[in-house]
């Protein structure tokens, strides 16, 4: 096959992805999670330009409907509730890392300044959905590098972007409720929910306070040195805040 103009390879990006979709989604069989090689779920997580930065920026709506795609066939497996126990294990499973890559990926797309603010938020969302479903398995998840990387990232988020601020503070109260946050990663939280209190509209603020209340107050009045906030990476942001 010869070079492609943009409107043909565009055209055929797009059949292929209607044409996964079709395999991705197939509620009746599991072929297309582990049978395959390469499965689906590697072929849209790795292959299908998901953390591409010519994707993300010339074609924003190709680069959510990839991602869209991902979270629909993940759903409908729910691979991340049966897999969530295999956080942070040594199995053989063939899907038992699916779960840590997806939510990897949702981690670095909420703080990607090359995606678009939709996939932004449709990857929030569905974080905040998985956190949901998985909870069962909390104390398995909280020790692994994974949900570091979705804490850091959700902190920075809030932190730096305000029209995210609900959707954030929806992971840190569900955080705070039901997951075993240690001590320093509630002063970080609480921290950086108390920046948020200046400048948010009213909803927000009710949301803030409501978590600030399920935090032990040794630990809301704790001062944060300047090693853990550069941790979180926003050290300047809380300068500017202040």
């Amino acid at each position: 096959m010869g070079e492609l103009n943009k409107n043909s390879a565009k055209k055929v990006v797009l059949f292929v992805l209607a044409a996964l979709g079709n395999l991705a989604t197939a509620k009746g069989s599991v072929l297309s999670m582990w049978a395959l090689d390469p499965s689906i779920f590697n072929l849209l997580q790795q292959h299908s330009g998901l953390h591409n930065t010519c994707l993300a920026v010339a074609h924003p709506a190709v680069h959510h409907s990839v991602l869209r795609l991902l979270l629909l066939h993940s759903s409908t497996h729910t691979f991340y509730q049966s897999s969530s126990a295999l956080l942070g294990s040594t199995s053989a499973s063939p899907t038992s890392s699916h779960l840590t890559n997806l939510l990897t990926s949702l981690g670095n797309l909420i703080t990607w300044s090359s995606a678009s603010q939709t996939v932004r938020s449709l990857a929030l969302k569905s974080l905040y959905t998985i956190l949901v479903t998985i909870k069962p398995s909390a104390d398995a998840i909280v020790d692994t590098e994974v949900f570091e990387l979705i804490l850091t990232s959700s902190i920075k988020l809030l932190a730096t972007s305000a029209q995210f601020t609900k959707d954030s503070l929806r992971i840190f109260l569900l955080l705070v409720e039901d997951y075993r946050l240690s001590k320093a990663r509630l002063k970080m939280v609480s921290h950086v929910v108390l920046m948020m209190l200046k400048h948010a509209d009213e909803s927000s603020r009710q949301m803030g306070m409501r978590l600030l209340s399920k935090v032990p107050l040794s630990v809301l009045f704790s001062k944060l040195d300047g090693e853990e906030m550069k941790k979180y990476n926003i050290s300047k942001t809380a300068r500017e805040m202040s």
